[in-house]
């Protein structure tokens, strides 16, 4: 499947925020894409977003895993884990936290991920559908009914995230298996995007333009025209052949010119080998010797270094397997990822009545009987959580939901307030 992308990372025009903390990750050879929001202060936030990128680009590039899903849920819980203890050894970092989403390809497996308020859309006939939910405050009120979409984009907090890599020991990414189609585009973007544009100018400027550069290009320049109040990232992404004129093959060239650097050194080795080539011939042959000597030793050392990574990579798989069977809750989650709810429900049935103090357990039962649209019966199962476990913010907001879709909207505001109290306890308020 070819996959071409058109990009931009810019710091915006706010005079706020001179450092750009948004990162991104651009890798079509391995079919992975992603945009980084970073918060927790100018500097602490470029360097949450940058470890998550190049966490989970050595994660994806070296592991073996089979599942798409799995190999994605491990490097965000990799990421989360070194922005975590990198915080803990600095204390400028302390507070710093990002946002994540994602796009992994492989095998004609498509995944998207996502942790915090950045997004990825599909855009299809001419319309941005969300592939991704906003992990926000207002975010989670919108859904439970509690306030329509107007009042949260009015509302003052509305950029407030409530779920972030490194704002605690865990995180919990939304992680699901979409089916892509040839001919049809996707954008991962970053808030600094999607608060200046309507979802259907965003869909208007992917679809209007040939190149994915070129879409790119127009969603940087109508931000800018209106303010570009925060750092902007956004990610088009070509699926299938895309038509190619020579107007804008031209212009991507000048786009990339002038593109942000994706703070990786990359070397271009073909000029060097030109010039070493051009000389006469007595002095081509001991070069090409000495060129042959030192592909020889990088051979033997990639080697070696590829067979501890695969090495590692077996013992990780097996780590996972175990863990698998330690933790039955998991692959019930893969089920309910797959929209397979119905099988979902009866294997975290089984947990719950060999474990009835399984809190997590109670959990994602009650997420699998909310997409059934079985709302008593998810909000009884948030309920058992909540008495396990107290300390549980997302079953707060998961029953609110189950509540306010069952007409119980008393219980639902109950709910809510009971969330919002759990959210200030756990986790600091990164802002944007």
């Amino acid at each position: 499947m070819e996959l071409t992308a058109g990009l931009v990372c810019d710091r915006g025009l706010n005079p706020k925020r001179p450092v750009n903390q948004d990162s991104y990750l651009l890798l079509p050879e391995y079919g992975l894409f992603g945009v980084f929001d970073g918060v927790g202060g100018q500097r602490a936030g470029e360097v949450a977003s940058q470890t998550a990128a190049e966490t989970i680009q050595e994660t994806v590039t070296h592991s073996t895993l089979p599942s798409a899903q799995d190999l994605i849920r491990s490097a965000l819980q990799f990421a989360n884990r070194d922005i975590v203890e990198l915080a803990e050894s600095e204390p400028s970092y302390k507070t710093m936290a990002t946002t994540a989403a994602l796009l992994f390809v492989r095998n004609g497996d498509a995944v998207v991920a996502h942790v915090g308020d950045s997004r990825v859309y599909r855009i299809r006939d001419g319309r941005a559908i969300r592939e991704t939910i906003d992990h926000t405050e207002n975010g989670d009120l919108v859904r439970s009914g509690a306030m329509t979409a107007r009042q949260a984009d009015d509302s003052a907090d509305n950029h407030m995230i409530n779920r972030a890599l490194g704002a605690g020991p865990t995180v919990e990414a939304e992680i699901k298996a979409i089916r892509l189609n040839g001919g049809e585009r996707l954008l991962l973007c970053t808030d600094g995007i999607y608060r200046h544009l309507e979802d259907d100018e965003i869909a208007k400027i992917v679809s209007n333009n040939a190149e994915p550069q070129a879409a790119a290009d127009e969603l940087k320049q109508v931000v800018c025209e209106r303010g570009a109040e925060d750092n902007l990232t956004a990610l088009v992404i070509q699926v299938g052949e895309t038509v190619r004129t020579a107007a804008s093959s031209k212009r991507r060239s000048r786009a990339v010119d002038t593109m942000p650097a994706n703070k990786r050194i990359q070397v271009d080795i073909t000029r060097a080998e030109s010039r070493d080539s051009a000389g006469g011939g007595d002095e081509v042959r001991p070069r090409k010797r000495i060129w042959l000597y030192i592909l020889g030793a990088l051979v033997l050392i990639s080697g070696s270094f590829y067979a501890g990574l695969r090495a590692s990579d077996l013992a990780a798989r097996k780590k996972l397997s175990a863990e698998d069977a330690a933790n039955p809750i998991k692959p019930a989650r893969r089920l309910l990822e797959q929209g397979q709810a119905l099988a979902a429900e009866a294997a975290l049935k089984r947990v719950v009545e060999n474990d009835p103090k399984n809190s997590e357990g109670f959990y994602w039962m009650g997420r699998a009987q909310l997409q059934q649209g079985q709302f008593e019966a998810a909000a009884r199962s948030f309920e058992a959580s909540i008495n396990l476990k107290a300390d549980f913010p997302d079953a707060y907001a998961q029953a609110a939901a189950a509540y306010s879709a069952d007409g119980k909207r008393d219980k639902a505001e109950l709910m809510l307030r009971r969330y919002s109290d759990a959210v200030q306890k756990r986790l600091p308020s990164p802002t944007q």
